[in-house]
């Protein structure tokens, strides 16, 4: 399970509890401006086992960004900022929208980032579209082996659904691991 775009103060908390409840670990792809403004909850987020991992610093299109600018602008601020809060640099990456451009990923390869996209999109963004139900049935009906789970720290449908999709996936079999041990 992944959570992207966190954290903040309301939901993320929320997810960490149900997570903690349900002795589930996750990685979490934080963007840097919400680790500068909600440094306890980062510092939760890795006092409690997840996997801190970069989102980038301002959730930029990385496609409309320079190689340069992407390592120096979004992501070493970004895990700078973590590893001040924690003393550990992440060098795993999410790009924001999954948007990277081939050179990029060359690019960054070589820097020594490992980027990690999903396999399963829960759309737990977009609560206007995807009630907790829907949500949940996703998951149903897109489960595979080592399925990265894309999920977001910003609405209470993920909240919702987060204990369903917990207990199909361990109906199924599935146990929950870090991306840095698949």
């Amino acid at each position: 399970m992944t959570f992207d775009d966190g954290p903040d103060r309301i939901n993320t908390p929320k997810i960490l509890d149900i997570l903690r409840d349900e002795q589930v670990v996750a990685t979490f792809f934080v963007l840097g401006e919400k680790v500068e403004r909600y440094p306890e909850v980062t510092q939760r987020i890795f006092q409690e086992g997840h996997l801190l991992a970069n989102h980038s610093r301002t959730h930029a299109d990385f496609a409309e960004l320079s190689n340069e600018e992407i390592l120096f602008l979004e992501l070493e601020p970004t895990s700078a900022a973590v590893e001040r809060l924690t003393g550990y640099y992440p060098r795993i990456m999410r790009p924001p929208y999954g948007s990277l451009r081939q050179d990029s990923v060359v690019f960054l390869r070589e820097s020594g980032w490992q980027i990690v996209r999903w396999s399963l999109d829960t759309f737990d963004w977009d609560s206007t579209r995807n009630s907790p139900e829907e949500i949940i049935e996703r998951v149903k009906t897109q489960h595979h082996n080592k399925a990265v789970v894309l999920m977001h720290c910003n609405g209470p449908a993920t909240i919702q659904a987060l204990p369903g999709i917990i207990k199909v996936l361990r109906g199924l079999g599935y146990e929950f691991v870090p991306v840095n041990q698949l």
